[in-house]
């Protein structure tokens, strides 16, 4: 079974991944630190002139928010790869037929014959790749993909955590000089 990370060894882990990692520091001092490092990478991908606009133009949430969407309806990596997989398979002899037929203009257009063995290699290889052995390489694409660390999420996720964590710790100061 996998054992799911505590929230200080993401912490730790975003850290280190944006390297900013520092030993024997405080939990809220590595968020901060994270949160810095955002910004400051982010100010340094800017052109001047993005930067000037940036530092300038006020900012309305509300469209901020009205325009997030959490969910992609894009397929990627291997969706994508097991969707043309599909696609193939279901076509039956039509990847070969076009495959074939694609080599053949290829080869008359440019006035040269190729031996049956071409044509006959060309063919096994898709099957090859349409059979098991594509279907196995696919699996085990998608499940190292499923698997990885999402880093970019992770950080976004420690920063909501860190700017409540700092929304707490300021007003519980508030509250005590009261």
């Amino acid at each position: 079974m996998v054992e799911i990370p505590t929230y200080d060894e993401l912490v730790i882990g975003a850290a280190k991944k944006l390297k900013v990692y520092v030993e024997d520091v405080p939990l809220s001092d590595l968020e901060i630190y994270i949160s810095q490092e955002i910004i400051v990478s982010s100010l340094k991908n800017m052109k001047p002139k993005e930067r000037k606009l940036f530092f300038e133009q006020q900012l309305d949430a509300q469209n901020l928010v009205g325009s997030s969407k959490p969910l992609s309806n894009n397929l990627k990596g291997p969706q994508t790869a097991a969707t043309l997989l599909g696609i193939a398979n279901v076509s039956g002899i039509g990847v070969y037929l076009s495959s074939t037929t694609a080599l053949g203009f290829v080869t008359h257009a440019a006035g040269i014959t190729l031996p049956f063995a071409v044509y006959s290699g060309l063919t096994s290889s898709i099957a090859f790749i349409m059979g098991p052995a594509g279907w196995l390489a696919l699996s085990v694409w998608g499940f190292l993909n499923l698997t990885k660390s999402e880093w970019s999420k992770i950080v976004q996720g420690i920063l909501y955590i860190a700017s409540v964590n700092s929304y707490k710790e300021m007003n519980n100061d508030s509250a005590v000089q009261n």
